[in-house]
């Protein structure tokens, strides 16, 4: 028996903010619900929206285009530019890094780390892979440093 938050989710939730979501059944695989970062407002969304590019030494993601953006071989410093767009709050942006030598990353000022995760400072270089994700904070509008993990 479903619960009452299930029961609104699944049935009535999709009648109040879209009528492209299912009321009945199950979401396709490929699709995703976002919030709007309006009310209840959502969207159906295919999959993570993801770019890419070889090498760049200052990347500036469009947060209305995209949540995963991939640096395929970096050769040089990089600077991780405020985003454009109109990010919603709690949107998530994901870097993927390659470099085949280690290099320096800095940050504008919309971005920031905590006490117990600093913005990382260099690649693994080696040909390893690195990620670094961000959450948007739309209350201190900022891109709040939550994870990376490296050397894939």
């Amino acid at each position: 028996m479903a619960t009452p938050f299930e029961t609104f989710v699944n049935t009535e939730l999709p009648t109040r903010v879209s009528t492209a979501i299912p009321t009945g059944g199950n979401l396709a695989s490929e699709k995703l619900i976002r919030t709007t970062g309006v009310g209840l407002a959502v969207q159906l969304t295919d999959t993570i929206r993801a770019g890419s590019v070889t090498d760049i030494g200052s990347l500036i993601v469009n947060s209305t285009l995209y949540d995963q953006f991939a640096i395929t071989a970096l050769s040089q410093a990089l600077r991780i530019v405020n985003p454009t767009g109109t990010p919603f709050d709690g949107q998530r942006l994901t870097i993927r890094i390659k470099s085949a030598a280690v290099q320096t990353i800095t940050y504008d000022t919309a971005f920031r780390g905590s006490t117990d995760l600093p913005l990382t400072a260099t690649t693994t270089g080696n040909a390893k892979t690195d990620y670094i994700a961000f959450v948007w904070n739309t209350a201190d509008s900022t891109w709040d440093y939550i994870a990376r993990n490296a050397g894939f």
